[in-house]
């Protein structure tokens, strides 16, 4: 009896440890099964790092690339105020030559009316004075079209 208490003992034992192995097994293919999806995260993880490397390179290409373009810019647009400057310059000279243009044509025709004037009362005065000797003045061409632009013939 002795004997049987031992063996079934044993057996209870042996019951147990065949439990703890599978138990084992288990978690060894468990443990194996973390490990692989581990290495597949790991994977994932380098990709994602070797994406992230990536972006960050091409990013700072990007930032430099728009530092030279707003350098670029700034230099373009102190340039172009220089030349809205040297332009704005330019039209206030221009405009003074035109006002003092507008002025001398005035004067000119002003000038010209007098003299125009000062012709046609000399040529009217020596119309009148070969009128009154009974002689016969001849008219040039451009005295005709004075006196006729006057409506004096």
């Amino acid at each position: 009896m002795e004997k049987v208490k031992v063996v079934e003992s044993q057996l209870s034992i042996h019951e147990k440890l065949e439990e703890l192995f599978e138990k084992l097994r288990s978690t060894f293919s468990e443990l194996q099964t973390l490990k692989d999806e581990a290495s597949k995260v790991k994977a994932e993880l380098s990709q994602v790092s070797e994406r992230l490397r990536e972006s960050i390179e091409s990013l700072k290409e990007k930032t430099a690339a728009a530092k030279h373009a707003e350098e670029e810019a700034r230099g373009a647009y102190e340039k172009f105020s220089r030349v809205k400057i040297e332009a704005d310059r330019t039209h206030e000279e221009l405009v003074k030559f035109l006002n003092k243009q507008r002025e001398l044509k005035t004067q000119l025709k002003s000038l010209r009316e007098g003299l125009e004037e000062e012709a046609i009362s000399k040529v009217l005065k020596e119309l009148e004075e070969s009128y009154k000797q009974g002689k016969k003045k001849k008219l040039t061409l451009e005295e005709f079209k004075q006196l006729v632009s006057r409506g004096l013939i």
